[in-house]
């Protein structure tokens, strides 16, 4: 539909554009189909860049896609990797109690045996306190010591009481 053009507007061109206009001053009808390709050269411009724009989009999406998977199996070998550590911590800690038990027993009735002399100690009558006990192993000590004629000569003297 054509109608007649009466109206005037502006807007800005390329120099190139402008020059191309210029020559053809007196020609409307040229000046409009450069006016025309000029707005297809723009739309189309427009449409590659709407086109780079989507396939830029649908490049992030991919790398984000990427990451995440990255980051997901990253995740999940660092789960592994303290599950393994947990299992050997668990495995060492179950063997380190398995050879302390036999100490641990050994104490344990080292420390009944204890407790049981402990008991008969403190049984004992008043008149066997540690300084007579000293005195007895010295008593022992010095019999020891002594040669069997003497430790004879002892004997006679304690049996004649």
């Amino acid at each position: 539909m054509e109608s007649k053009r009466t109206e005037c507007v502006f807007f800005h061109v390329t120099p190139e554009v402008k020059e191309e206009i210029d020559r053809y001053a007196d020609d409307d009808k040229m000046k409009e189909e450069i006016i025309r390709q000029y707005i297809e050269r723009e739309k189309n411009w427009m449409n590659d860049s709407l086109k780079d724009f989507d396939e830029s989009e649908l490049l992030y999406r991919c790398a984000l896609v990427k990451i995440k998977g990255s980051f997901k199996k990253a995740q999940n070998e660092y789960s592994e990797a303290i599950t393994e550590l947990y299992t050997e911590a668990e495995k060492q800690t179950h063997d380190l109690k398995n050879k302390l038990s036999e100490p641990r027993d050994m104490l344990l009735q080292m420390q009944k045996e204890l407790r049981c002399f402990e008991a008969e100690i403190k049984g004992l009558p008043s008149i066997y306190t540690l300084q007579s006990i000293k005195d007895l192993f010295s008593i022992i000590k010095t019999y020891n010591m002594m040669s069997e004629t003497d430790k004879e000569l002892l004997i006679k003297i304690i049996n004649k009481k």
